[in-house]
């Protein structure tokens, strides 16, 4: 039986303070990941970014990532600074977001799967098919 994803809704904030519609997935499919997509005022997802769950949890507590995707706190208590780097040389983007939005987020999904136990919900035939390029 699929379950559907988690979903939380965010407000992030430029280093000039625009607001910037986004939202966090979590798919029970990919218990490892966890997506950021970037929505316009139609709700559209216009760019996303798959990460890793684990690099958001350490980001909340310290700083953590590296290359495409940095996660830490920041100086003023309560927000996390999430800096992404878009792919052919463009220059980093800075987001702020509310620390405790992403902790709600991240709680959500260590309910449903566990930190650990992520192994448990990973169709490994369906892996190994994909990897071996055959379709069903």
């Amino acid at each position: 039986m699929k379950s559907l994803p988690i979903v939380q809704g965010l407000l992030m904030w430029s280093i000039d303070r625009q607001p910037i519609n986004a939202m966090l997935r979590y798919d029970i499919g990919d218990p490892f990941a966890v997506t950021l997509a970037f929505v316009d005022n139609a709700g559209r997802q216009t760019v996303s970014y798959l990460f890793g769950r684990a690099l958001l949890i350490d980001g909340l507590e310290g700083p953590a990532g590296e290359d495409l995707i940095l996660i830490g706190p920041h100086e003023a208590d309560g927000f996390t600074v999430v800096t992404l780097t878009p792919e052919h040389g463009a220059l980093p983007m800075e987001f702020h977001v509310a620390t405790s939005v992403l902790r709600k987020f991240v709680e959500a999904t260590c309910r449903w799967v566990p930190l650990g136990r992520e192994i448990d919900h990973l169709d490994l035939d369906q892996a190994v098919a994909y990897l071996l390029g055959a379709t069903s």
